[in-house]
């Protein structure tokens, strides 16, 4: 337990790490991030014991979460440092682009229990590399787990540049320190797709397409992996009329051989921790059935009212409007319909879901709904596990730990703007040197041609006219002249 004072001391040396040039330092860097790869490698066994038995977690999700964290961080700069070759990169990005990449300051981290590994790690390990000092705030994690990453990252990383709090939040931290502020705040609100949670749409596929049962494989997955909990965990599938049928049997299918008969009791799937978080997800699930409106097609309750048992994949078919645009925090997906692309953009934009899973046999149509839809991350035929923990990469883009500072070089002598050589006093010379830079007319438009035109007139159908007009021109006076020596020459005989 820190104190107050303390605290405030610990505050005030992370502001002076942060802009003193410690972290911006590449060895520092690298030699923190290499730590922190350490601390999961070195404690991976107690931390996958402890999130089990504290957050529920099934043991090959956390190892799952492990890796998945461990491969960020090692694509963060684990390799041989060429201090050299990071100088005159940084040289020719200054000289070329105009910019200077700096961080931010200090760095706010609130540990999300859905995802206890990555929520911390991986945005840490980004605002290391990002030149960031970091505040890690643990108090929304069980204690233990809480208690069990703020002792092994505090023995491990930079006590100047990095504070772990298990006992304490942001608001706490600005009454003991007047001013404080973090510069970035990484939180499940900057990491969650939207209110409604992301969606899944399925373009009309073949029965025969590959894509079909892969993407039921990936929808039951993205859907069920760590309880449906994760910030970009799938909330709803939006389908085509005709693909409907065919996806909810491959749906079904897939949920059996991944889970069995019964996935609440398989041990694959994440725990939930007491009864009344599995009530409320059947609770949610009834109140739609009673509606008369969704029809549960698998799940919908667990298998007993014990702690250890898990909430089995739920899809239900045509549900309310209210339903369709809520994210349960569960493993619980809604599946609706869409006759065709604008009626499904149109569903999109009464959702508030910012990430978007696309599955299409066409690479046009992935093309389009890019281009249509508000959503701000749109994954094509695929969703990454990477993306169901970061599906905004809020947390794993280190451009958005950083602040750019534009660098603008003096222009040389030939190049400079006239009006930029003028100062006081202004002689009539330079008044009239200043009237000539003015317009003396306005500004008008001319849009290029297109064409010649005569081309644009005579179109093909013209041509065609015109050709038709001057045949039968040429063929009637034909026949006239050739009828009238006819007759002359008949006219001439009868006469003799």
């Amino acid at each position: 337990m820190v104190d107050d004072k303390q605290l405030a001391r610990r505050l005030r040396s992370l502001r002076t790490t942060a802009t003193d040039g410690t972290v911006a330092f590449p060895r520092f860097q690298q030699d923190q991030l290499v730590k922190l790869h350490n601390v999961l490698v070195v404690n991976r066994e107690e931390l996958v014991a402890s999130v089990q038995q504290e957050v529920g977690l099934a043991e090959i999700e956390v190892q799952i979460e492990l890796a998945e964290t461990l491969a960020h961080i090692k694509a963060l700069g684990l390799s041989e440092l060429d201090y050299t070759k990071w100088k005159k990169c940084k040289e020719t990005q200054l000289r070329e682009e105009g910019v200077v990449e700096k961080g931010q300051g200090v760095v706010a981290i609130v540990a999300d229990s859905a995802a206890p590994v990555f929520s911390v790690f991986a945005p840490l390990a980004t605002a290391i590399a990002a030149s960031n000092a970091a505040i890690c705030i643990l108090s929304d994690l069980p204690p233990a787990l809480a208690s069990l990453l703020q002792s092994r990252l505090t023995a491990s990383l930079d006590r100047s540049a990095f504070l772990f709090s298990a006992d304490t939040d942001l608001d706490a931290l600005a009454k003991v320190e007047q001013g404080f502020s973090p510069a970035v705040i990484v939180s499940r609100r900057t990491t969650q797709a939207g209110a409604s949670g992301t969606t899944v749409l399925v373009d009309r596929l073949r029965p025969s397409s590959l894509l079909l049962s892969r993407a039921a494989r990936l929808i039951v997955r993205g859907a069920s992996h760590a309880g449906g909990r994760l910030p970009g965990s799938v909330a709803r599938v939006l389908v085509h009329d005709e693909t409907a049928g065919a996806l909810i049997d491959a749906l079904l299918e897939q949920v059996r051989v991944a889970y069995g008969q019964d996935p609440s009791l398989s041990a694959d799937l994440a725990k939930c921790l007491n009864t009344e978080a599995s009530q409320k997800l059947a609770d949610d699930v009834r109140r739609e059935t009673e509606k008369g409106t969704g029809r549960v097609l698998c799940g919908g309750a667990v298998a007993s009212k014990s702690s250890g048992s898990a909430f089995p994949p739920t899809f239900i078919e045509n549900p309310s409007r209210d339903l369709l645009s809520r994210n349960l925090n569960g493993p619980v997906v809604s599946i609706a319909t869409f006759g065709s692309h604008e009626d499904a953009l149109y569903n999109l934009g009464l959702l508030e879901s910012d990430a978007l899973y696309c599955f299409s046999d066409e690479s046009e149509v992935l093309e389009y709904l890019a281009e249509e839809t508000d959503a701000a991350a749109l994954y094509a035929n695929d969703v990454p596990l990477r993306a169901l923990y970061d599906p905004l990469r809020g947390a794993t883009d280190v451009h958005k730990y950083q602040k750019k500072v534009v660098y603008v070089s003096a222009p040389k002598a030939t190049a400079a703007v006239e009006s930029s050589t003028f100062f006081a006093p202004f002689t009539p010379t330079r008044r009239a040197q200043l009237a000539n830079l003015l317009p003396r007319s306005p500004l008008s438009l001319k849009r290029a041609q297109f064409s010649h035109p005569i081309l644009r007139v005579f179109f093909l159908q013209g041509v065609f006219l015109t050709v038709g007009t001057v045949l039968s021109l040429v063929l009637g006076t034909t026949g006239y002249g050739l009828w009238s020596l006819a007759r002359r020459f008949l006219f001439t005989r009868a006469i003799v």
